[in-house]
């Protein structure tokens, strides 16, 4: 099973001020969207290292209904980094949860 995680862009533009930046996403390796980290903080990189951030919610897609929805998991979480171990976790424990269409294999082989 194939996602990759990536930060949000930097706001730019002419009301870029007013924007601000996101914690990392994932995808799946089709494109549709997998999880996704909320935090009330900014996503400042030099704050997230050394983990000077509000707690992270996890945020993760449902595949099994059509159409999908989000799902939030109740465990919030200090650091990102816990945040990806557990979204990793949670598929292994909920292969469910991943689009049925993707080619993904069923027994998740980690």
């Amino acid at each position: 099973m194939k996602y990759k995680w990536k930060v949000q862009s930097k706001p730019t533009g002419r009301y870029s001020s007013f924007e601000h930046r996101g914690f990392p996403e994932a995808d799946y390796e089709d494109g549709r969207v997998a999880a996704l980290m909320v935090c009330e903080d900014e996503y400042y990189p030099a704050d997230v290292k050394i983990g000077k951030h509000k707690p992270i919610t996890l945020k993760v897609a449902d595949y099994s209904v059509t159409p999908w929805k989000w799902r939030k998991l109740v465990n919030k979480f200090k650091t990102v980094q816990d945040a990806k171990n557990t979204f990793e976790r949670f598929l292994k424990q909920h292969p469910e949860f991943i689009p049925k269409s993707s080619g993904l294999p069923s027994n998740l082989g980690f």
